[in-house]
């Protein structure tokens, strides 16, 4: 991920295709990809979110970076103002003083005075006065033999030359510190935008901001990655237990039916049992009841007391009956022939 370039006061990010960034983490040294975020399930809304988030945190960071650089560059401009200001300053204040020292040199010629004229000498003595007067320096006092002589001078009355003169010089005494003011000004705000050029020269405050930019977005990235990871995983484990789900219900399914199939063979051979046994009884009740008749038969030709034949046949088929577990009913129908 990095900063393109900035437009309107917001920065565009190259295009970082997550889902291809987290299949290309997830391969393996044999190039085959392990998670294919297409086929899960996860909201696009929450990686677009923590992507916007990033972005935003990413720009925020960036602007305020030029927005401090911005702030540098419109001190240093307002510092670079103030010294065109007082150069501007200097300038015509050096212009006025050259004026006011043409005026005095004018009126001097005008006046006929000479440089060693007692006129002359008092003005310049009442000058250096002034200046001694507004000197800052607790050594300029000025003297009661110097103050005396500045009231008789002043007590004479200053010509018209001694008054434009004295006038004019204190204005460019003043003048002249004023320059000289506005020129340290000058030289210590030239050296205070040097000292800022020089501390902006030894770090890069856009260049951090990117790098910081960028550390934010690809750590997005990765945690982004890191969701699409788990999101595979818990994908995985919830395919894996419904196979399993599936492969319990089929079992338990084919238990039960084996359970069934087990059951119908036992009714199976249970009911072949009963078959078997009736067929046994019946056998066995076929036998009795034959030789019932043989019986029958047997005594119906030897007595000739029907009575009496008839009481052993019936005592003969009680006993049949009650061996062989018949009803009367099973008997009906049958006949003892007692004519032979």
């Amino acid at each position: 991920m990095r900063i393109d370039k900035e437009v309107n006061g917001m920065f565009a990010y190259a295009s970082t295709n997550v889902a291809s960034s987290s299949e290309a983490a997830a391969k393996g040294k044999s190039g085959k990809a392990v998670v294919n975020a297409a086929n899960l399930n996860i909201p696009k809304s929450s990686v677009e979110l923590r992507r916007e988030e990033a972005r935003k945190k990413a720009s925020l960071i960036v602007k305020n970076a030029f927005a401090n650089e911005k702030s540098t560059d419109d001190k240093i401009k307002q510092l670079e103002d103030q010294i065109s200001e007082l150069s501007d300053g200097i300038v015509k204040d050096r212009k006025t003083i050259k004026e006011n020292e043409g005026l005095i040199a004018e009126s001097k010629a005008q006046a006929g005075v000479e440089d060693d004229s007692k006129e002359q000498q008092d003005l310049e003595f009442l000058i250096a006065m002034d200046i001694k007067k507004e000197s800052k320096n607790p050594f300029d006092i000025i003297t009661d033999e110097e103050q005396a002589r500045i009231d008789e001078i002043e007590a004479a009355g200053l010509t018209e030359y001694q008054s434009l003169a004295r006038e004019l010089s204190e204005h460019n005494r003043v003048l002249t510190e004023k320059i000289d003011d506005d020129s340290l000004k000058s030289n210590v705000i030239a050296e205070g935008i040097k000292d800022i050029r020089l501390e902006r020269l030894k770090s890069s405050p856009i260049g951090e901001a990117r790098d910081q930019a960028e550390d934010i977005i690809d750590a997005a990235n990765q945690e982004i990655i890191g969701m699409l990871r788990q999101e595979a995983m818990d994908h995985i484990d919830e395919v894996a237990e419904e196979e399993k789900a599936k492969a319990k219900e089929k079992a338990e399914k084919e238990e039960e039916l084996e359970e069934k199939v087990e059951e119908a063979k036992a009714r199976r051979k249970e009911n072949e049992a009963r078959t078997e046994e009736a067929k046994e009884k019946r056998k066995a009740q076929e036998e009795l009841l034959e030789e019932a008749m043989d019986l029958t038969t047997t005594m119906t030709g030897t007595m000739t007391d029907l009575d009496n034949v008839q009481s052993q046949v019936k005592s003969q088929l009680d006993r049949v009956i009650s061996k062989a577990n018949l009803l009367p009913e099973d008997l009906k129908g049958t006949q003892v022939d007692t004519v032979k």
